[in-house]
């Protein structure tokens, strides 16, 4: 009897596994824990990966309080790096040697000058003589003066330029020609008159022993005349 119970079982068995392993299918594990997540209509929910889980982002102020709590240490500065501060009177000096606009000009130097740069001007004294001294010589030449009887003849008209020249070695001043009138008669009639005017016109004390050049313009006119 118990011979027979077990050959019975052992055909079952037999028969029913290879049965069951034909049928099986495994069931795979969830590699992490599910999560239900509840949203409205039309809202999207993004479930944040395992990745940005991980790490924790850092705002800018904890980054502002990291900088600041490392003190940054000062560079050495060298005691000669130190600029020099030009004097306000290297720096004028500096202008005037370097042709600056900038730089006063006094009427000695404005006039002109002959044998070397012009002397500066002290308190005003030359620029008021120099002054008085233009208005003489042109006083002087309007008395002297005299019209080309060529010019006048064939109408010719034009204003002349003449330099009167100072020298510091002192004596008669010199008289030149300048900017030209466009006729040569014309230029030799105002060098003339001009010349008669230097002749009588004293040098004032203030100019002499100064090297200037001062420009006077005689201008010839038919109507004047």
């Amino acid at each position: 009897m118990r011979w027979a119970v077990g050959l019975s079982l052992g055909i079952h068995l037999f028969v029913i596994f290879p049965m069951a392993w034909m049928f099986y299918t495994p069931i795979a594990m969830p590699q992490a824990p599910l999560s239900a997540v509840l949203k409205g209509p039309g809202e999207v929910v993004h479930a944040a990966s395992a990745e940005a889980k991980r790490f924790v982002p850092v705002s800018s102020g904890d980054a502002a309080k990291s900088s600041r709590s490392q003190p940054t240490k000062p560079l050495p500065v060298r005691p000669d790096a130190a600029p020099r501060q030009r004097t306000p009177a290297s720096q004028a000096a500096a202008g005037v040697a370097q042709g600056d606009a900038s730089a006063p000009a006094n009427a000695a130097s404005r006039a002109g000058s002959v044998g070397g740069a012009p002397d500066t001007a002290r308190d005003g004294v030359e620029a008021d003589a120099l002054n008085r001294y233009r208005l003489a010589l042109g006083a002087e030449a309007r008395k002297a003066r005299r019209y080309p009887e060529v010019s006048r003849t064939r109408g010719q008209e034009g204003t002349a330029e003449v330099y009167v020249v100072l020298s510091r070695a002192g004596g008669t001043p010199v008289v030149i020609a300048g900017k030209s009138s466009g006729s040569p008669t014309l230029d030799e009639g105002a060098l003339v008159m001009v010349r008669m005017a230097a002749e009588r016109t004293p040098v004032p004390e203030a100019l002499q022993g100064r090297n200037l050049k001062i420009p006077l313009r005689i201008r010839f006119s038919l109507d004047d005349f």
